[in-house]
């Protein structure tokens, strides 16, 4: 479900027989209340945002930590452009320095940013703390005031200019808060629905992609009946892993934007380990959400098991190939890198469920010489022997029952009701 319709009733059926589903009814929020649809979806996945009404039909609790400490106000508006450095879009304030666009700028007494968007009026606002509440409507001089207070010195702002509509906001407070479970029997909640952090950068969009394409690779094989049992118990285990990690990260970004000289010392500390290549990719990986290691249901033999599979370019009997150009089928794959090719020939069985790649990867790629891929390029297997033994092969074999099924291992029970998934339920 999305904010395209206003979702009325939500009841998810307990059993998987032929039939069962969730009854959805809902309506168009532009329409008439009585001009309402419902039907039967063998599944629902509530990514409807922050306030999300599928969370709430379902009962689940959104516990978490409201940031009532601070105020940000935001607005277009008109800056003097003689204050405007024409090469960089730097913004010159007299009396305090150069500002560069687009970035957060942090003070000891708040935050501030400038956006110059092209075809827009700058976008300028600031961040404080511990602001007394109020409920007069936001406007250009209260915005004024407010960067005097961060930078110490006046920043003249104009009304913007052009078409609108235009920002004039000021918000209170923000909330890190994650879902008390990700799924309601076949309900199931990604992204904002699921959880919500304060923190900047984009770490809030990364995890709900992730969400769906973790999410969405279990479904479709649940649906095609070629999931093995457990698989969509997965998603819960693996995304609630991925937000609680991110919750230590909003939280760790809140603390160091914070005011105080206090904050400017932790600040300067933390400049200095960024001068560590070592630390620089330990927060790009947090920051993207791929940092964390999924458990593969095996004992991790390989350091690159359970881990997010780095890019690397190969070399295969077509020419030059990047792994992520391999990975876009969003199937299984099986990235042979042996001399002889002794590990593809191990999943015979399996021909029709997995993408099966030779190659020869370049000097300083990964030390794995043969991995095993999930649709969400998550390892679950890998070896490092130049020809894996029987014990490695095993090992692949059982990786692919535990997260795959030949097609061949259905009955025909099973292939009837897969035909019954693949038929669209109806909407009445």
């Amino acid at each position: 479900m999305t904010r395209r319709s206003d979702l009325i009733r939500l009841q998810p059926s307990c059993t998987a027989s032929p039939g069962s589903g969730t009854a959805v009814a809902g309506r168009h929020p532009r329409r008439a209340a009585d001009l309402q649809h419902a039907g039967q979806a063998r599944y629902v996945v509530g990514a409807d945002g922050a306030h999300s009404i599928t969370r709430k039909l379902s009962g689940i609790n959104f516990p978490g930590i409201t940031y009532d400490r601070r105020t940000n106000r935001t607005a277009h508006a008109t800056v003097p452009t003689e204050w405007v450095e024409p090469e960089t879009g730097a913004l010159s304030v007299p009396g305090y320095g150069t500002i560069l666009p687009f970035l957060p700028h942090r003070t000891e007494h708040g935050g501030f940013s400038y956006a110059p968007f092209p075809g827009h009026p700058p976008l300028v606002s600031t961040t404080e703390w511990d602001q007394p509440r109020t409920e007069a409507l936001m406007s250009l001089d209260e915005l004024r005031a407010s960067i005097r207070r961060v930078l110490g010195a006046d920043l003249p702002l104009g009304p913007p200019t052009g078409e609108g509509p235009h920002v004039l906001r000021r918000l209170s407070g923000g909330n890190t808060r994650v879902a008390e479970r990700f799924r309601d029997r076949r309900v199931f909640l990604v992204g904002d629905a699921a959880h919500v952090y304060t923190s900047g950068g984009g770490p809030g969009l990364n995890l709900g992609l992730q969400d769906a394409i973790n999410l969405g690779w279990k479904l479709a094989a649940e649906i095609r009946g070629s999931a093995p049992p457990g698989l969509l118990d997965s998603y819960e285990t693996e995304r609630r892993q991925a937000a609680h990690r991110m919750v230590m990260y909003a939280q760790a970004q809140a603390a160091l934007t914070a005011p105080g000289s206090d904050v400017t010392a932790l600040r300067e500390l933390f400049n200095e380990l960024l001068g560590h290549r070592n630390t620089v990719q330990h927060l790009a990986d947090l920051t993207a959400g791929t940092d964390i290691r999924y458990d593969m249901g095996c004992h991790h033999t390989h350091p690159l098991v359970g881990r997010f599979a780095p890019d690397m370019e190969l070399h295969t009997p077509t020419g030059a190939v990047r792994l992520t150009e391999l990975t876009r089928t969003a199937r299984p794959l099986l990235l042979d890198l042996t001399e002889d090719a002794s590990v593809a020939g191990a999943l015979s069985e399996w021909h029709d469920q997995v993408d099966i790649v030779t190659a020869q990867p370049q000097p300083t790629a990964s030390a794995a010489t043969a991995l095993l891929l999930r649709p969400d390029c998550y390892v679950a297997w890998a070896s490092a022997s130049s020809r894996p033994d029987s014990a490695d092969l095993d090992a692949l074999r059982a990786a692919m029952q535990r997260w795959f099924r030949p097609t061949e291992t259905l009955t025909a029970g099973e292939e009837t009701q897969r035909d019954l998934n693949l038929i669209e339920p109806s909407i009445t």
